[in-house]
C-alpha cells in the first residue's frame, strides 16, 4: 500500500496506523521533516532511531493543579469530618479541637521527651554529597591510557603484536586504574567530544571496540589477547609475527578438530607455530 487510505479491507486496516506511512509534502514542510533524521536499523547494525531536535518554547508552571486522587481524599476527609461532627451532636457532646481530644492529650503528657541526637555537619554533608553525585556512580569512568603505567602497556602491545607506528594508541580507553580486564578504542570524534570543557555533563554508559581483553597466563608476553571484535579493525596495523596465513585444508583441521596437532597442519604452518 502506498498510503493508508488505500487499505480498503477494514479487517486488514487494524494492523495498520496512519503514521506507518510517508507523510505527504505538506505534512512534511508542517513538520519540517528535513531537519530530522531517521535511522534504519540496516544502515549501521543498530536499533532504529529518528532523530529530532525539540526547542523549548516556555516555562513549565510549578502548580499543576488537584490531582484526581488528591480531590477524592479531600473529598474523603471532609466527609468523614461531617459524619464524626453529626455523631457528636447526636450525643450532646463537643467536637475536639484541632483534631485532639482530651485522652490524646493526657496521653501525650505522659510520654516523656525522647533524647535527640543531632549528626555533625561533616557527617551530613558526606551523606548528601555521595547521595548527589552516586545517582550514576555505578558505571566505571572511561579514561585515556596514558600515564607511566599504560605507556608501558601499550608499548608492549606494539611489541607483542608488532603494531606499526600508524597505529593511533592515543584511542586507546579504560575503565579502571586496576586490573583493567579490557582496553578499547574509540574514534577520533569520540575523543574530541571526551576532550572538550563540558564534556561533565554527559553520562557515558559505554563506548569503543573493545580491542584487547586480559587473559590468565601467568608466563605470557602480553597479559592481553586480540578480542574478536577488533581483529578487523587491528589487522592493518599488524605485521606478520603474529598472523599465520593457513590453507584450505589447514582450515578444515581447525574447524572439524577440537584440539589438532602442530605435525596434522601442513609445513609452512608448523614453520610458524614453531
Amino acid at each position: 500500500y502506498e498510503k493508508y487510505e488505500d487499505i480498503t479491507d477494514e479487517s486488514q486496516r487494524e494492523f495498520f496506523a496512519p503514521s506507518l506511512f510517508q507523510p505527504t509534502e505538506e505534512e512534511a514542510k508542517i513538520f519540517h521533516l528535513e531537519r530530522c533524521l531517521r535511522i534504519l536499523p540496516h544502515h549501521q547494525d543498530t536499533g532504529g532511531f529518528f532523530v529530532a531536535v525539540i526547542s523549548k518554547t516556555g516555562g513549565i508552571p510549578i502548580h499543576f493543579g488537584e490531582t484526581s486522587k488528591q480531590r477524592s481524599n479531600r473529598e474523603f476527609s471532609a466527609r468523614k469530618d461531617a459524619e464524626t461532627a453529626a455523631r457528636l451532636a447526636a450525643e450532646g457532646k463537643e467536637p475536639a479541637d484541632d483534631g485532639e481530644s482530651k485522652a490524646e492529650t493526657e496521653t501525650k503528657e505522659e510520654i516523656p521527651d525522647a533524647p535527640i541526637t543531632v549528626a555533625p555537619k561533616s557527617s551530613l554533608a558526606s551523606k548528601a554529597k555521595a547521595k548527589e553525585t552516586g545517582r550514576h556512580s555505578k558505571e566505571d569512568p572511561f579514561m585515556f591510557a596514558t600515564g607511566e603505567r599504560w605507556d608501558g602497556v601499550v608499548d608492549n602491545l606494539r611489541s607483542f603484536f608488532e603494531l606499526n607506528e600508524s597505529f593511533p594508541s592515543d584511542l586507546l580507553m579504560i575503565r579502571s586504574e586496576g586490573t583493567c580486564p579490557r582496553i578499547y578504542l574509540i574514534c577520533e570524534g569520540a575523543k574530541k567530544i571526551l576532550q572538550y570543557e563540558a564534556n561533565q555533563c554527559l553520562r557515558i554508559v559505554n563506548m569503543g571496540l573493545r580491542m584487547f581483553g586480559k587473559h590468565s597466563f601467568r608466563d605470557a608476553d602480553c597479559p592481553y589477547r586480540i578480542n574478536s571484535e577488533g581483529i578487523a579493525p587491528l589487522r592493518p596495523f599488524m605485521g606478520t609475527k603474529r598472523r599465520v596465513d593457513i590453507t584450505f585444508d589447514d582450515l578444515k583441521i581447525l574447524l572439524t578438530n577440537e584440539h589438532p596437532l602442530f605435525t596434522r597442519f601442513s609445513k609452512p604452518v608448523q614453520e610458524k607455530f614453531d
